[in-house]
């Protein structure tokens, strides 16, 4: 079975939470290496709309809250150009639960937006 979850996030929703809330909002979704890696980036925003889409994506290819995963799903950058998810704590265990693999792939969405997609593949185990 594979569970697709796909999440348009446009960057100045983002730009204006970041502006009225400030570090409350930041640090009740992102975590402290997410805000290290955007915060002085020229596209700052940007970088955290597309982190915060594909937490998103994440909770709708799992079917879980939003809010549970928040801090739990953390965008990362590698040696790859593209994003890798870590997953930590409830996320952490439902993936491994439902024997899913999560794949981000970012794509330029409509008026600005950015568009993570998140795909979780269940294993049919083998009869």
């Amino acid at each position: 079975m594979v569970s697709v979850g796909v999440d348009i996030v446009e960057v100045e929703r983002i730009r204006r939470a970041i502006d009225r809330w400030g570090a409350q909002f930041l640090t009740k979704v992102f975590t402290p290496a997410e805000i290290e890696y955007c915060r002085g980036k020229a596209r700052e925003a940007e970088s955290f709309a597309v982190r915060f889409a594909a937490k998103e994506a994440f909770a709708k290819a799992l079917k879980v809250g939003k809010a549970s995963v928040w801090r739990e799903v953390e965008v990362t950058r590698g040696e790859s150009p593209r994003p890798a998810l870590v997953l930590t704590g409830a996320a952490r265990g439902l993936a491994g639960s439902r024997r899913a693999r999560s794949d981000a792939r970012r794509r330029r969405g409509p008026r600005g937006g950015l568009s993570p997609r998140c795909a979780s593949r269940r294993s049919n185990p083998a009869p």
